[in-house]
């Protein structure tokens, strides 16, 4: 379930925790794992999902300012098949046992383009990363659809930057289903999220480099990532690094955690 605590002297104290939504039997309410995101309208929208056999998402809509939530229709991927109990893979990856049981898609990340319409791009259990679109500002999705990104069953997250007005993803580019979580790599979309390009790689090595996020302002990207299980690394790149000019990681300084 999904708590919240109010802050009124900029994080000094806090209130005591409330459930987000009241009488949540279900879970997975508010945002699972990536951030919410506030749309032109004024509106809020987490992004949540629920593994329970078919793998779901959807978005939670708050449109005052967080003080109430009503769901999103729920996004899946047509047609796909689980059979209850079926056991769908084996990893070494230190995650709770449920987590190999079930298919579908999870933990969307969201962004607003141009014209005003919502997408989100979904880790899944299919090999690829899935992709859903809204056409009326997150309140009904269409079935999700991969892209030609892999995706190995693996957190991801995106931002659309203020300095260009382009995406920028963090993921692991694996196909394999709880494959190994490495690289973790940098990803840019100048078409709204229809193709993707590999600009650098942040972390190579043979260990688990996972569950990113990634935020940006007028001065470039800021991104976090879980360095081994063991800390949380933490990049910054300006804006001037990311020109289609650079073919290299530029020189930073990540900071462990």
């Amino acid at each position: 379930k999904t708590f919240t605590r109010l802050s009124e002297d900029d994080g000094l104290t806090w209130s005591e925790p409330v459930e987000l939504v009241t009488g949540d039997t279900s879970g997975g309410r508010g945002p699972v794992r990536n951030k919410p995101i506030r749309l032109s309208t004024g509106r809020i929208l987490a992004g949540g999902s629920t593994e329970h056999g078919i793998w779901q998402a959807f978005a939670d809509i708050s449109d005052d300012n967080c003080q109430s939530w009503h769901k999103s229709s729920d996004v899946k991927i047509a047609n796909l098949v689980y059979h209850k109990g079926e056991k769908t893979a084996e990893s070494d990856i230190a995650v709770s046992a449920q987590s190999f049981f079930g298919r579908g898609v999870i933990q969307p990340t969201l962004w607003e383009d141009e014209q005003g319409l919502v997408h989100m791009l979904l880790r899944s259990r299919e090999g690829f990363v899935y992709r859903s679109d809204s056409h009326d500002h997150g309140e009904s999705w269409g079935n999700a659809y991969p892209l030609e990104l892999p995706n190995n069953n693996s957190g991801l997250d995106l931002v659309r930057a203020p300095f260009d007005g382009e995406l920028y993803l963090l993921c692991n580019p694996v196909a394999a289903n709880w494959g190994v979580r490495s690289p973790m790599s940098l990803f840019r979309s100048t078409d709204n999220g229809c193709s993707w390009e590999k600009l650098f790689d942040l972390a190579t090595e043979k260990n688990e480099f996972s569950y990113p996020a990634i935020i940006a302002d007028d001065t470039g990207l800021t991104m976090t990532f879980t360095w081994k299980r063991e800390n949380i690394v933490c990049f910054h790149i300006n804006k001037e690094e990311l020109k289609p000019s650079s073919k290299n990681i530029p020189y930073v300084v990540p900071y462990l955690f």
